[in-house]
């Protein structure tokens, strides 16, 4: 079957929306790469990318995508792994280059760098901003990251469930963490006498 570079794209595109969504979500985007991997070099770069961490099978996942740099998902991936592993500045150079490409893992990765002041000097403000507008595209590693930044005891205690409804929509939406997470923060909540709101 010969798919038009548009299919491919859009193929490319619906991946990676699913792998940075639920536990299921993700699996159907590692079982989508893999059943179209043949199709396209980027498809098989794409599927190469969920075996990065992989203690098994993530050196050669690495050797095989050294050869795909370039390639925004690739670049975001890669570079990710390089700043978790003491590559920082090789690590940042191909994250930087995946956001100007528009690739939201690799924006959410800088701005909780940016966060931290991992490889970077610490900046909150532009990093919530950041955050803020990938959450606003629905991406939910940001709307769960910013979720954490606002859920703080003492806003809650006065009412502020800003952060809490975000962790909620997260968790609702299928993010791992926010699920993992919600239950304890649903607890410290009725501690506080904050009452359960929509989201």
């Amino acid at each position: 079957m010969t798919s038009s570079i548009a299919e491919i794209d859009s193929l490319i595109e619906e991946i990676e929306r699913l792998r940075n969504g639920s536990h299921e979500d993700n699996r159907k985007a590692r079982h989508m790469a893999e059943k179209n991997r043949s199709i396209d070099p980027r498809i098989e770069a794409l599927f190469q990318t969920f075996w990065l961490f992989s203690p098994e099978k993530g050196p050669a996942a690495l050797a095989s995508l050294q050869s795909h740099t370039g390639i925004p998902f690739v670049d975001a991936r890669v570079g990710y792994y390089f700043t978790l592993n003491g590559r920082i500045d090789e690590g940042l150079a191909l994250l930087q280059r995946a956001a100007d490409a528009e690739n939201k893992f690799a924006q959410h990765a800088l701005a909780v760098m940016l966060y931290n002041g991992e490889g970077m000097p610490k900046d909150v403000p532009r990093a919530v901003e950041m955050l803020e507008a990938l959450a606003a595209q629905g991406f939910l590693p940001s709307v769960y990251s910013l979720g954490a930044h606002y859920y703080k005891p003492p806003n809650e205690a006065r009412g502020d469930v800003t952060g809490l409804n975000l962790i909620r929509r997260a968790a609702k939406a299928g993010y791992p963490a926010a699920i993992k997470n919600l239950p304890d923060l649903e607890k410290a909540a009725i501690m506080f006498g904050v009452a359960a709101t929509s989201y």
